[in-house]
């Protein structure tokens, strides 16, 4: 579950989708939101946005399906479901609304979900999408299948508690209680009879079942989980429910160290061993250096690539002074920005680049299959946010053997070994970040040792492999029958 998918800046999740895929995990994939056409920038993300459920839009007939007919059905766990949908907010009424709107789309995606034989969600980032994820679950507590057991769930199937291994239903071994639960697989990874992810398809009921007795085996998603990103949501804890969520979930998977010591801040340390650090990971078959890759002249100019959305919290315009600053200090050689992205500030700072005398070029926003190249032209790769998680563009960059700058904030430092694996700044200092990259572009005998060892950095820790072999550890465990 994700605010949407696929998206250019949630690569990392379709890494994973696809490895749990290929490791031997059913995953069906939902968006809160359908991702625009033109967003949709590579033949992978077409296959991926074919198979998406997507709540909104939402049609007179989806709504009809999963919205007002569950309102009819069971209106006592709709509002069960809203009390604590909207605990909290009831003094704000703008929040309210918002809570109340989350209440509606959590009661679609326990519909979409209940029907495809769906027992567990996962959401990535701490936003809308696992708002939905646990108001789903917590609709399933209050609609039961079958008598009930403290808790709201069926009698011998395990709840979502940390730590408590779900049992098999009575008289059916483990394996036929992940049966009952997924079905037998067919191609797709889907159950058999049950409807895909496709857009507008509905799914049936398993074979030899009538509607009532395949409501009856699932009543919906009963356990949940989340991953935890941030740092956005750092910024309002309150906002977003995060300690709520957090002791809510059956279990968190973090991205950093940084990631979890945060949330351990604003959550009841009983919550706390449920929480498990699993980094992202890219691709080092294909971010990986240039194979003919030549010894640049001492006339080429020394390129400085900027991957990222174009927004106030990348801090571009740091990075434009940088490069001025950089230009008056390794002259003769010339510097030259290349920004790859897209967003608000694309123009500003296109026209203050201008106005400095820096040498840029904006490229847009490219998709996954175009964007190899533009690191390939890179002499070192630098960020200049003012926040972030633990950047998949850094890890992608160091993979492909470029040095790089980046800000002294959050998790970069589990990435970036100062001097070692690459070179860190204070957040917003301009002039700090044009002596890391002069150190770079007067130096390359010391930049090929830092990309040298940045590469190792990926390999050892931030592997697409390893990315999925801890979610797979992760699911395994929070799983377990």
């Amino acid at each position: 579950m994700i605010s949407r998918y696929p998206l250019i800046s949630h690569t990392f999740v379709q890494r994973e989708v696809l490895g749990l895929r290929e490791a031997g995990f059913e995953v069906e994939t939902f968006s809160v939101v359908r991702t625009d056409d033109a967003e949709i920038l590579s033949p992978l993300d077409r296959a991926e946005a074919e198979r998406t459920v997507d709540l909104r839009p939402a049609g007179p007939a989806k709504l009809w399906r999963h919205l007002v007919r569950p309102v009819l059905s069971r209106p006592g766990a709709v509002l069960g479901t809203a009390r604590v949908g909207c605990r909290g907010w009831w003094s704000d009424p703008r929040q309210l609304l918002w809570r109340l709107f989350y209440v509606a789309e959590a009661v679609m995606l326990w519909s979409m979900a209940r029907e495809r034989g769906i027992g567990h969600l996962h959401a990535h980032h701490a936003n809308v999408a696992s708002n939905l994820a646990w108001l789903a679950c917590e609709m399933t507590s209050r609609v039961g299948a079958g008598p009930t057991r403290p808790g709201g769930l069926p009698e011998g199937v395990g709840g979502g508690r940390r730590g408590a291994a779900p049992s098999a239903p009575e008289g059916t071994s483990g394996d036929t209680a992940r049966r009952i639960i997924a079905g037998p697989k067919r191609p797709g990874g889907l159950p058999e009879g049950v409807g895909g992810g496709r857009r507008g398809a509905a799914p049936s009921a398993p074979e030899g079942t009538s509607g009532d007795t395949a409501r009856r085996i699932i009543a919906g998603p009963k356990t949940w989980s989340f991953t935890m990103h941030g740092s956005s949501e750092f910024v309002d804890v309150a906002r977003h429910d995060l300690g709520a969520k957090a002791e809510a979930a059956t279990a968190v998977a973090c991205i950093s160290d940084y990631t979890r010591s945060q949330l351990m801040m604003v959550s009841d340390p009983e919550s706390w061993p449920s929480y498990s650090v699993v980094h992202c990971g890219v691709d080092t078959d294909v971010y990986a250096p240039a194979p003919d890759a030549t010894e640049r002249r001492a006339d080429d100019p020394f390129t400085v690539l900027f991957v990222g959305r174009l927004g106030s919290e990348k801090g571009l315009p740091v990075l434009v002074d940088a490069m001025a600053q950089l230009q008056r200090t390794i002259g003769p050689r010339r510097a030259r920005l290349l920004v790859v992205g897209d967003g608000e500030l694309r123009e500003p700072m296109a026209a203050r680049c201008a106005e400095l005398g820096v040498d840029a070029e904006f490229v847009g926003s490219v998709g996954q299959h175009e964007i190899l190249p533009l690191y390939h032209r890179a002499d070192a790769f630098c960020m200049t946010s003012f926040r972030e998680g633990i950047p998949v563009v850094l890890m992608e960059a160091m993979a492909c053997q470029i040095p790089c700058v980046a800000p002294r904030i959050t998790a970069i430092p589990e990435l970036i070994e100062e001097g070692i694996t690459g070179l860190t700044a204070t957040a917003g200092r301009a002039d700090m970040v044009a002596a890391q990259l002069e150190r770079y572009a007067l130096d390359p005998d010391f930049a090929r040792e830092v990309g040298k060892a940045a590469r190792e950095k990926v390999l050892a820790e931030f592997t697409t492999e390893a990315s999925v072999a801890g979610m797979v550890e992760f699911f395994d465990r929070l799983l377990a029958p």
